[in-house]
């Protein structure tokens, strides 16, 4: 499948409704939206006695294992049994949710649920030995294991591939994951030393969604049911998140990724291994994740934290993730043919001393989106290494030009490479934070071109000037040095040496139209890795 392809199949596929904790204000009823359902074990035994809360009631299950509980619609019901593991699942205005609860596992054994269904299958018939399998991780990651195309594997946790496991996922494998929130909400995590092995094809590309999608293979890996969520459908579950050995800039080369405790120790990624190898992943779709693993800390579609670039990372999507498409955090990965469409916020965030090489990213924002793409290095200006990776061949839709948002920001010593690129639909096209002459910030790099942006095209853009400073307490001082700075960036746009371009690409249906603007030839990379093109953005006339 070409990679355009890829997108617009994506976006026949899709899923929000963003869980919001709520608490009643004083004139609001505590009593108000009904909820019914029955807890049983996970082998379908009714549990008695199982406590049920919401924010404004609490009830225990009876002996039939049935509760009935007054919510909020975008509440959430919590679930809690002595010797069994707590689950918390968003109410989402459903008046009836049935749930199953796990046994703590003391030993930390991962537990591998297989329950036989029968399955209705669009392209006809019955599959009457179609398979769920569902995984707990309790310690022990989900070892060396293989993912198959003909059963339908759903992660009930947080799912580790721990150190020295390797996890294979065959061509056309559906992978789900619960609904739960916070502390029980479902992600699969790579850890450090780990290996994921994901290798999908253009017809079987693999994919990873929640458990409220009904897209689901019969029992030869065959599609058997479509997907009926929708873009405005983000925040069912985590997400991906996939930790290396590679340098980052963060205090003695290593951190904890954000959302997970910080007394899971698989959740550290750093090293000093920048041609570490976590795996494959290609022709791999995510979609709709983005919930929180901690309060107010929503995790990304993909997150890469100290990935190496001994790791593959190919035609890879993230559809309607609740927060960012992708972040990356440090390391060295490379990156081809990505694509970032209908997320919550920045399509691209890249941070901790990131330097790969990428080339063929496309991304399709709508109004609940933020940046287009958000390059920051640390908070620490003279953390090192800076974060500055090289973008060849992006084309990106924003969410309007009227909607206030940027295309580009770069503030926290953001440095970086864009070329060949195109940049459509925002109010502001690059911003670039100066802090003064005496700090090392984004303009200090653009200064010493550490930040370039060169032979770049921007239309439907509102607001002049198209690459401006962007700092509030610099602004407001209108001395020379502020002048000067907002002169230099300002120019930048313009110079011939760069040849960025405000005009009409002339695309239809996002590819360049022959002899039009952008299918001319940009600039000359570098990097083996990259392909020289006669063209500006992800799609070949």
């Amino acid at each position: 499948m070409s990679h355009r392809a890829c997108y617009l199949a994506v976006c026949i596929s899709g899923l929000l409704l963003f869980f919001q904790s709520c608490t009643p204000s004083d004139d609001e009823p505590t009593q108000g939206f009904k909820v019914e359902g029955i807890v049983t074990s996970e082998n379908g035994t009714p549990l008695q006695g199982v406590l049920v809360n919401s924010i404004v009631d609490t009830v225990v299950t009876d002996e039939s294992g049935f509760y009935s509980i007054f919510s909020y619609p975008v509440g959430a019901l919590e679930f809690s049994k002595s010797g069994y593991v707590k689950w918390i699942e968003a109410v989402r205005s459903r008046p009836e949710i049935n749930v199953s609860l796990t046994k703590e596992s003391p030993t930390g054994v991962t537990l591998f649920t297989i329950k036989t269904v029968i399955q209705s299958c669009q392209t006809g018939g019955l599959d009457s030995n179609y398979q769920v399998v569902e995984i707990r991780d309790f310690g022990q990651g989900i070892g060396n294991f293989t993912l198959t195309a003909d059963k339908l594997w759903v992660l009930k946790n947080r799912v580790f591939v721990n150190e020295g496991q390797t996890l294979t996922i065959e061509p056309g494998t559906i992978i789900k994951a619960g609904t739960g929130q916070v502390e029980t909400a479902c992600a699969l995590v790579v850890a450090r030393g780990g290996k994921l092995i994901a290798k999908g094809t253009a017809a079987q590309p693999i994919i990873f969604t929640s458990e409220d999608d009904p897209v689901m293979n019969d029992k030869f890996g065959a599609e058997c049911l479509p997907t009926s969520l929708k873009a405005k459908d983000k925040g069912r579950w985590g997400g991906v998140i996939l930790l290396g050995k590679a340098t980052i800039n963060a205090p003695g080369g290593e951190t904890y990724v954000d959302g997970i405790p910080t007394t899971e120790p698989r959740a550290i990624f750093g090293g000093t291994d920048d041609d570490d190898n976590s795996g494959t992943l290609e022709y791999v779709s995510i979609r709709h994740g983005g919930i929180s693993l901690a309060i107010g800390n929503q995790i990304n579609g993909l997150t890469l934290g100290g990935v190496g670039r001994g790791t593959t990372l190919h035609h890879v999507e993230v559809y309607a993730n609740a927060y960012d498409g992708f972040r990356f955090i440090g390391g060295t990965v490379n990156t081809k043919y990505l694509t970032s469409s209908f997320c919550g916020d920045d399509a691209f965030d890249y941070t901790g001393g990131w330097r790969g090489n990428n080339q063929y990213w496309f991304a399709m924002q709508d109004v609940d989106a933020d940046r287009g793409v958000e390059g920051t290095s640390s908070e620490d200006k003279t953390a090192l290494p800076a974060s500055r990776p090289v973008i060849f061949n992006a084309t990106f839709s924003g969410p309007g030009s009227d909607t206030g948002k940027r295309a580009l920001s770069f503030f926290d010593n953001g440095g970086g490479e864009w070329h060949n690129s195109i940049f459509m639909a925002y109010a502001f096209g690059a911003d670039i934070e100066f802090k003064g002459q005496t700090e090392t910030d984004s303009y200090q790099r653009m200064v010493t071109k550490e930040l370039e942006l060169q032979r770049n095209i921007l239309f439907d853009v509102s607001f002049q000037p198209w690459f401006a400073l962007n700092n509030q307490s610099a602004l407001s001082n209108s001395s020379t040095a502020v002048l000067q700075a907002s002169n230099f960036v300002e120019e930048y746009f313009n110079r011939s040496e760069n040849a960025n371009r405000f005009e009409d690409p002339q695309l239809i249906d996002l590819v360049p139209k022959p002899g039009g603007p952008a299918a001319k030839q940009g600039s000359i990379p570098e990097d083996p890795f990259i392909e020289f093109t006669e063209y500006k953005g992800s799609f070949a006339p």
